[in-house]
């Protein structure tokens, strides 16, 4: 560490040399160590210089290691020159083809190798040299001289504003737009009627907009009466539905209000349950025989504590001012001399009653 060691020994006479990846081994010293006596031996290394070998690269190309030429790449597209330890750019140019960079670490004694990948060089491909103008208008204008498309030659004139034979051009696409225009007006109508959709009527009304005292005009304003009648017909159609439907929301949200009042009673009896309110349960079952009435009194008169549950296990049936609905039951019960009776856990059938002030329950039957 620091470039320095001790090394206890016993006393003696010995040979000494160091040696470290990366350096030459030093020359063996021969020291002697004398009882009490401490020895010193310095033995300088030199490093090893790294080595760059390129492989695969371009042949004849210049090759730089940090800005400066270190040799050019052989015929077999390899390089192997030494170089300083530490990290360097290299950099490989040929005319004609794009230069490669990359950077490499090199460590003394090592042979770092630089491959294709890291120094790809592209071959440079160059632009063939612009055509003649004039000759590139004579080509166009041989192409297109014979035709009756007007597009085609808008677009030669587009591409050659100063051309030799612009104004040619020009006058053709003038006389075969006014030839194509005098064609279409005396098509127009037939072929927009046979285009139109017989059973659209914006279609019909647009075609009557353009053709209204053409040959086809009484028939379509007598499609355009028996659409609009159609639709006068469907709208109807569709508002009964329509208030059908709210009818039918309506009766299905009354009847979820219904089921969640229900839901709440059948709660609120659990609760006075635990709360071990027999006038509260009796408020909520009006009609409690006096033999459960009686027998509920005694359970909580004996019971220390309980836990009462009633859940419903699935959506109330009503019907008309009755309704019923199936529970799970579950009575857990300590007395107050400290024993824990057995649960109860059982299905339950509730029967519920709707009176002016609400729904109560009327019985509760075990399945």
């Amino acid at each position: 560490q620091n470039g320095s060691v001790r090394i206890p020994v016993d006393v003696g006479e010995y040979s000494v040399r160091v040696e470290k990846d990366g350096f030459q081994k030093s020359a063996v010293q021969t020291v002697a160590v004398k009882k009490g006596d401490e020895a010193r031996v310095v033995t300088p290394l030199t490093p090893v210089p790294p080595v760059m070998e390129i492989v695969a690269a371009v042949a004849g190309a210049q090759v730089k290691i940090d800005g400066n030429v270190v040799g050019e790449v052989a015929a077999n597209g390899g390089l192997r020159v030494e170089v300083r330890p530490g990290e360097h750019v290299v950099e490989l140019a040929k005319d004609g083809y794009t230069p490669a960079r990359t950077t490499a670490q090199f460590n003394p004694g090592k042979t770092t190798r630089l491959d294709q990948g890291q120094l790809a060089m592209a071959t440079v491909v160059k632009a063939p040299p612009a055509p003649d103008p004039k000759q590139i208008d004579a080509q166009d204008w041989d192409r297109v001289r014979n035709t009756n498309n007007a597009d085609t030659l808008e677009d030669y004139v587009r591409r050659h504003p100063d051309g030799a034979h612009v104004d040619e051009a020009r006058a053709t696409v003038t006389r075969l737009r006014q030839e194509a225009q005098a064609s279409a007006a005396r098509q127009a109508e037939q072929s927009a009627w046979d285009a139109t959709d017989k059973n659209n009527k914006a279609a019909l009304q647009a075609f009557l907009s353009r053709f209204g005292n053409g040959a086809h005009a009484q028939e379509a304003h007598g499609l355009v009466s028996g659409i609009e009648k159609r639709e006068a017909d469907e709208l109807a159609a569709a508002q009964r539905a329509k208030d059908l439907r709210t009818k039918e929301q309506d009766q299905a949200k009354q009847a979820a209000v219904e089921q969640q009042a229900i839901v709440r009673v059948v709660a609120a009896y659990a609760d006075a349950y635990n709360q071990m309110d027999l006038k509260a349960l009796q408020a909520i079952w009006s009609s409690m025989p006096k033999a459960v009435a009686d027998g509920t009194r005694n359970q909580f008169r004996d019971a220390k504590s309980l836990t009462y549950q009633m859940t419903p296990a699935g959506q109330p049936s009503i019907n008309g001012n009755t309704a019923t609905i199936a529970c799970t039951r579950v009575l857990r019960l300590v007395t107050k001399g400290g024993d824990r009776l057995p649960p109860v856990n059982e299905r339950v059938r509730v029967t519920l009653t709707r009176s002016a002030s609400g729904w109560g329950i009327s019985s509760i039957d075990a399945n």
